[in-house]
């Protein structure tokens, strides 16, 4: 009885020492194993292994088969396996057994071998124990070394499963199940329950096991090919009130073709899932879930808890060590990864440590999933966040640091991210957004208390800190932001300005390689509420007006104007995608905002034959400039290119062909090439039109366009062949076929007095200039008409 006592005693320690989940399924267990091990209950045998016939009441067998025949009516039954080989020369059967021990040597290994095709199958039994057995290839390339089916309380302990050519162990429509220090090697996958087997509730313990060099190379081909190098458990809506408890086990060099490198989770009604205080390190597949991948297909699942567990090393291509996939929507929060470890993770895409997506179909957000107390640190991808949250919901809760991850820090997808408590973003390196990039209708929720620090983060080209590239994020009842990508969570009725936001957000020494050190965003517009009924340009909820509180810090930003040539600006804290587009013709701005939606149209008059001379800027909402470069001009109907991009971007000068030369005389078009963020050049057009000739021009030949100085109206011709000075003391405007007529008008009206140059220049493209100081043409043609209404029109 030395031994039960001892068992008992070391059950008892770790039950007080680990309260969770799964303290249910241990407690059954370590009881089996403390009235198995003890052998003192029922009849008691041995198997040697030597070979030959077993005599009907053998007490030294030399078969198992032969050792099994015992069993009768006498109650339980011990078998101990003498050390060495016992090779299976037929199927070892199982079957409506209760209460049976198979206990092998524990100073030299006791080993079963099977022959080809034959294996180990338990059914319709219940209390089976195996303990310090070798399973070694006991199995065929589709035949498992060990089947359960149907039984119940089966514990395995101390076994070890290796170089089986097909699963190592197959449960099939049993209840409770138990792996406690176990080992699995090198076999075609460790451990399988399929979902079309499992009809009963599946209570499965793996605890302090370790699983090496598994795989699951199976073709990708049917429903569970390629799914979970080491364990594949399938439980579905026919097992409800299922149970998997994972503890203290590690995982090492296992890999999946598809799904799960070391452990694939197909999770339904009723089920709890927990892995705790384990280990996960350099597993891997081409999918998704490096180390882990778990489904959720069942809105009545119960409970999802990673905790205490390191993923180092793994590789997949989405969700480098987790990846959760959830197909259902639900309010409640049932899953949660807390204190956990994600480090060296690796994966092409974002989530090279962690993706949770949603494939509900809907607009909704997926399940909400707690993440508490977690480090993700030295991931890296081609160019993928650390954590990818795709049309999800994850809240943040205690203290958790995302820090030198190499593709970014956080990527949302249409998804949300709840600030609840402390969120570090720290020295992450990506293209776009080194700490988080956001897209779609994706929202940063901060709560009361809560702290999100952008420290140290890189983007190479936008973004350093935070990227936004979004239409319109989801709305929360009461925020007046309501579209904004950072909102504050309000639980009364008014809205609260972002000077009373009791949280902090900071940006400091982030780095950008173009635009926006701290914070890049596509548009700011709606994130411009300050709580006092004030909206300026340029000026948002980031970046409010000296003497007004913010939660949000910023210092030491740094953009690389010179595209990572070390020349460092503390500016630009902020930029957004051009906003604004202006055009210089002719000594005149032409300004026109352009919204990144939408082809705004800058409409400009030219003459055949000439030559105009254009300089393009481009701004964002803070001032800052854009590039845009002259693309080509076009005469649409034949898409006869008459122009090109000029050498500097910035200026262009062309020369209109002559009248007889265009095709369609009503239209050219000019190209402006925008330099968006992430879409390289968008090209913008711009509509000219055409005349034959400008006001005061005639056409020469159907070809060219002549200035007639000395006329009535027409003092001199300007030298670019495009205006007219005017006489004096004349307001002067034109009809709809260029025909110019003047009006006498009192002279102090006008900027033209006495013929002086350039007063007196005619811009046909802004008749309001000929004006004097606060006048304009509609005033001076009623004062012409009240005053000198008897002299008429004077027509060239």
């Amino acid at each position: 009885m030395a031994h039960f006592t001892v068992v008992l005693a070391a059950a008892f320690i770790y039950l007080v020492r680990a309260q969770d989940g799964c303290d249910d399924l241990r407690t059954a267990v370590y009881y089996q194993i403390a009235a198995s091990s003890s052998a003192q209950i029922g009849r008691n045998l041995t198997v040697n292994g030597t070979g030959g016939t077993d005599s009907p009441n053998c007490t030294v067998c030399q078969t198992l088969q032969g050792a099994l025949r015992q069993k009768g009516e006498s109650g339980n039954l011990t078998i101990f396996l003498s050390g060495g080989i016992l090779q299976l020369s037929s199927p070892l059967n199982i079957t409506g057994v209760s209460g049976l021990a198979i206990i092998g040597d524990r100073e030299v290994p006791s080993v079963i071998r099977c022959a080809p095709s034959f294996n180990v199958l338990v059914n319709g039994s219940k209390g089976v124990y195996f303990a310090n057995i070798t399973f070694d290839g006991c199995s065929a390339r589709n035949t498992s070394s060990v089947v359960l089916q149907q039984s119940d309380r089966v514990v395995l302990d101390k076994c070890i499963f290796t170089n089986s050519l097909a699963q190592a162990v197959v449960i099939n429509n049993s209840m409770s199940v138990s792996f406690v220090s176990c080992n699995f090697s090198n076999n075609q996958q460790a451990i399988n329950c399929p979902s079309s087997t499992q009809s009963t509730p599946l209570m499965l313990l793996i605890e302090n096991s370790t699983f090496i060099s598994n795989s699951n190379n199976l073709p990708p081909q049917g429903r569970y090919g390629g799914r979970g190098g080491a364990i594949r458990i399938d439980v579905e809506s026919n097992s409800s009130a299922s149970k998997v408890c994972v503890v203290q086990s590690t995982f090492t060099n296992n890999r999946a073709h598809l799904y799960g490198g070391a452990v694939y989770l197909n999770v339904s009604s009723e089920t709890e899932i927990h892995i705790i205080s384990s280990a996960f390190s350099n597993n891997s597949c081409e999918v998704s879930g490096g180390a882990a991948h778990i489904d959720i297909n069942a809105v009545s699942f119960k409970a999802i808890q990673i905790s205490g567990t390191v993923f180092s090393g793994n590789n997949g291509s989405v969700g480098g060590a987790l990846s959760i996939i959830a197909s259902v929507v639900r309010e409640e929060q049932q899953v949660s990864i807390n204190k956990c470890l994600f480090t060296k993770n690796t994966g092409q895409y974002d989530g090279t440590a962690l993706a949770v997506v949603s494939l509900t179909g809907t607009n909704e957000l997926g399940l909400p999933i707690g993440v508490e107390n977690c480090d993700f640190n030295f991931n890296s991808g081609t160019d993928g966040a650390s954590i990818l949250l795709s049309q999800s919901l994850v809240k943040f809760g205690g203290v958790n640091n995302i820090s030198c991850n190499t593709g970014g820090g956080i990527a949302l997808y249409g998804s949300r991210m709840d600030v609840q408590g402390t969120v570090t973003l720290y020295k992450n390196y990506a293209n776009f957004g080194g700490g988080a990039f956001l897209t779609g209708k994706s929202l940063i929720l901060l709560y009361n208390g809560s702290v999100l620090s952008f420290n140290g983060n890189r983007a190479y080209q936008a973004g350093g800190g935070l990227h936004v590239r979004t239409i319109s994020t989801v709305s929360l009842f009461a925020v007046r932001n309501k579209n904004c990508f950072i909102q504050y969570l309000n639980y009364g009725r008014n809205d609260i300005p972002p000077s009373q936001w009791n949280t902090t957000v900071e940006f400091k020494n982030n780095q950008a390689g173009l635009l926006g050190a701290a914070m890049f965003a596509s548009d700011f517009t709606q994130c411009m509420w300050l709580g006092n009924g004030k909206v300026v340009q340029g000026q948002t909820i980031f970046n409010p007006t000296n003497g007004t509180a913010s939660p949000f810090n910023l210092s030491e930003n740094k953009v690389d104007k010179l595209m990572n040539t070390g020349s460092w600006y503390m500016s630009e804290d902020f930029a957004s995608e051009a906003y604004r587009l202006n055009v210089f013709v002719f000594n005149q701005w032409n300004t026109n905002s352009m919204p990144s939606s939408s082809n705004n149209t800058i409409h400009m008059q030219v003459a055949c034959g000439e030559k105009v001379s254009l300089i393009l800027h481009a701004y964002d909402q803070f001032g800052n400039k854009r590039q845009a470069i002259w693309m080509a001009i076009l005469e649409p109907n034949n898409e006869k290119e008459l122009g090109s991009v000029s050498g500097d971007g910035g200026s262009l000068s062309i020369t209109i062909p002559a009248w007889n030369q265009l095709v369609n005389a009503s239209s050219i078009s000019i190209s402006v090439g925008l330099n968006e963020i992430h879409d390289s050049l968008k090209t913008i057009t711009f509509p000219l039109s055409p005349t034959s000739c400008h006001p005061g021009y005639a056409l020469v030949d159907n070809s060219t366009c002549q200035c007639q100085p000395g006329r009535t109206i027409v003092l001199q011709c300007e030298q670019n062949n495009r205006y007219i000075y005017i006489k004096p003391g004349l307001w002067v405007n034109y009809t709809a076929n260029n025909t110019l007529y003047s009006a006498k008008s009192i002279p102090w009206y006008l900027g033209c007095k006495r013929g002086d140059l350039p007063e007196c220049l005619f811009l046909f493209d802004d008749v309001d200039a000929q004006c004097g100081p606060n006048r304009t043409g509609v005033f001076l043609q009623s004062v012409q008409r009240r005053i000198w209404s008897d002299n008429g029109f004077t027509e060239l």
